[in-house]
């Protein structure tokens, strides 16, 4: 299916919020591209990559400027610092909401770490920071899921990191969240966002399944970055 199909199929679920005064076919797209990407996590069809990062003493935040590698990752799965000259004994930092961070900091040997979106970014790019700021040179080790390639935008674009028999379920997403936006108006909205739910659920876990099932019977799976 390509963007265009989706769209339709989406359309048709929803065809009562149609009618709201703020609807906006847009909001779907976006839905759409927002259920694209949370598809491919959840049901680990991405494979995923490490980026090594220098840390400076005294520095706390490192860019996609610092680390254009960064720029490859839509998903941290783990981060590790490590002592410079120490070879594999690290620590493994604890994410920290941007809230979070203590208004006067602290330096010593980094136990969280912190993403946010640095003002003017593009979408998906981030900044991670590290608390307490880091005393002593090191380096990190970010395991990631790697970014979708390309959005969704025109017509004709087609999802093809998720296999065909699994496209239905950009349909059921992007449903359950419009359903969700209006479910404060209507029982019912919030009852079809519900179901939309579940059935979007019940793919992501069953394409998770084959996908693991199919790495399972092959001996490797080599990745060229």
């Amino acid at each position: 299916m390509n963007l265009s199909e989706i769209r339709n199929e989406v359309v048709d679920l929803i065809q009562v919020l149609t009618r709201m005064p703020d609807y906006n076919v847009a909001d779907v797209d976006k839905l759409i591209n927002r259920g694209y990407r949370d598809f491919v996590r959840k049901a680990e069809l991405r494979p995923a990559k490490t980026v090594d990062v220098t840390v400076t003493p005294g520095k706390q935040w490192y860019s996609i400027t610092d680390i254009p590698s960064l720029r490859q990752i839509i998903d941290v799965i783990n981060v590790q610092y490590i002592l410079a000259g120490e070879s594999d004994n690290g620590y493994w930092l604890r994410p920290m909401p941007v809230s979070k961070v203590p208004k006067y900091s602290t330096e010593g040997i980094p136990r969280f770490y912190i993403l946010r979106r640095p003002a003017n970014s593009v979408i998906n790019d981030f900044e991670i920071g590290l608390y307490p700021v880091p005393n002593d040179a090191g380096k990190l080790i970010i395991d990631g899921y790697i970014r979708l390639q390309d959005e969704l935008t025109l017509d004709d674009d087609s999802p093809d990191e998720i296999p065909d028999e699994y496209h239905e379920a950009l349909i059921y997403y992007a449903a359950w969240r419009m359903f969700l936006k209006y479910s404060h108006r209507s029982k019912e909205f919030y009852a079809k966002a519900r179901e939309m739910e579940r059935l979007y659920k019940a793919i992501v876990q069953q394409a998770a399944f084959d996908s693991t099932f199919s790495l399972q019977n092959f001996p490797e799976i080599d990745f060229d970055f």
